[in-house]
């Protein structure tokens, strides 16, 4: 018995601590982080694409695609993306603040607005959203409409805020 409690002991102290090379990998989200900091558009969307691979059904995971491919600039993937999702799930409102960002950088303003609208109205204590709907109105030559919606933000919006947020 005292040989194996040796053997077992020596094993055990023979692993020592974890050098930099033995550190875990990054988790994927951390991953797609560090490549969209460096605009690295393909590498991003590859690591979530091969997640997706692994659970097809993720709406999440979908969504973070979504967002990715609209940095990236490919707006139809990432509209139809949104418009997936949205088919299961119409409760989330970044989606919906997602789906009206791509659509107003694709020009499809009504469409926008409308997206933005569903958002802001799904959950009203985000002042992120009333931005969004606001950046909407604003594009759409709709400024007299916004007075209200600023009025409902939980937060003050700062003069300039909505234009500069990016809802991806």
């Amino acid at each position: 018995m005292r040989g194996l409690f040796s053997f077992v002991s020596v094993a055990l102290l023979s692993l020592g601590q974890p050098v930099a090379a033995q550190e875990q990998p990054l988790n994927w989200q951390t991953q797609v982080r560090k490549y969209c900091a460096a605009s690295d558009w393909p590498s991003a969307i590859r690591v979530v694409e091969a997640e997706m691979v692994r659970a097809p059904q993720d709406l999440d995971l979908k969504a973070w695609h979504a967002r990715v491919l609209t940095w990236a600039g490919r707006l139809e993937e990432a509209e139809r993306d949104y418009r997936e999702i949205l088919a299961i799930d119409r409760r989330d409102p970044d989606n919906w603040a997602g789906l009206a960002t791509v659509c107003l950088r694709q020009g499809k303003i009504e469409e926008a607005l409308h997206a933005a609208k569903i958002a802001a109205e799904i959950d009203p204590e985000r002042t992120d959203l009333h931005a969004a709907y606001v950046r909407v109105l604003q594009a759409a030559g709709q400024r007299a409409e916004s007075g209200p919606v600023l009025a409902k933000a939980p937060q003050p919006i700062k003069p300039g805020g909505a234009a500069r947020m990016n809802f991806a």
